[in-house]
């Protein structure tokens, strides 16, 4: 791996309580502070990596297409950090040349698409899209549960306009591996990239926010938290055994961190990193 950068693609709202599931609003809030409407900030991020032959983009954010009822409740705020961090290395998203997706939610793949005077269509044209088989199949025909989470706009141009590749567990190519993950939704592909200088782990809904390395911090959109909970245990024994830095996709003051065991639980020590 030649570089990778961790870009914030905007920011969006949602329901403190849905992000926190059973643990109290008076334990939740210290930490995320909810407004009037109990909602609480979210951040975008994306994973940027560059090799030699190959511009690598893990998750797109959730675009600027939306119509005024999606943007009343989510209040999504886009940002140009990705354009600028491309025009810094004299590349636009024309040059994308692979997007791997940790899944199909809005905030995840929603801006795969842009809004043009014709109507939507892809933002990233020459790229090639890697989604995993059971996560595509699910996006496709959710439960009650989590069919909200899945916008028909962006899945329809996946499948008429995009390359795509749909895979079934593992998939490894030089220096990045993805690892499938069953218990927020079938097949969250979370990214472990094994840069010279460190190891870095892309937690995308794995660990969305800091707070969430209190084991029993669980989102109520999780459909399985009893397996998430075991996957995330997994991941923090990984990470503090090997020195991990875990990237929180969602979380909007910290970006990144190490992890350490203490007294048989896990403690964050949070690193800077470039936006």
């Amino acid at each position: 791996m030649s570089s990778y950068h961790i870009i914030n693609n905007g920011t969006f709202s949602i329901d403190g309580g849905a992000m926190y599931g059973v643990v109290p609003r008076t334990l939740w809030q210290k930490t995320s502070a909810p407004d009037q409407n109990n909602r609480i900030p979210l951040a975008l991020r994306c994973l940027l990596v560059r090799t030699d032959q190959r511009l690598i983009l893990v998750d797109t954010g959730i675009g600027d297409w939306h119509h005024d009822k999606f943007k009343q409740i989510y209040q999504p705020q886009t940002s140009d950090h990705l354009a600028q961090t491309l025009k810094q290395q004299n590349l636009t998203h024309n040059d994308i040349t692979d997007i791997i997706l940790t899944h199909l939610h809005f905030d995840h793949a929603g801006g795969l698409i842009k809004k043009t005077p014709t109507g939507l269509s892809p933002a990233y044209p020459n790229a090639r899209l890697w989604i995993q088989q059971k996560q595509w199949d699910w996006a496709r025909n959710p439960s009650p549960k989590d069919r909200a989470s899945f916008l028909a706009e962006y899945l329809d141009i996946i499948d008429q306009a995009y390359r795509y590749e749909l895979v079934e567990g593992n998939a490894i190519t030089t220096g990045l591996e993805v690892i499938a993950y069953q218990g927020h939704t079938p097949a969250m592909q979370c990214v472990l990239l094994k840069h010279p200088d460190r190891t870095l782990f892309f937690a995308a809904d794995l660990l969305p926010l800091s707070s969430h390395v209190r084991l029993p911090w669980l989102m109520a959109y999780d459909l399985h938290p009893l397996q998430t909970l075991k996957e995330k245990q997994q991941l923090l024994e990984n990470a503090s055994r090997h020195n991990w830095l875990i990237v929180f996709q969602h979380d909007p003051t910290v970006s990144a961190a190490s992890v350490r065991k203490k007294a048989g639980k896990y403690e964050l020590q949070p690193e800077q990193l470039n936006q």
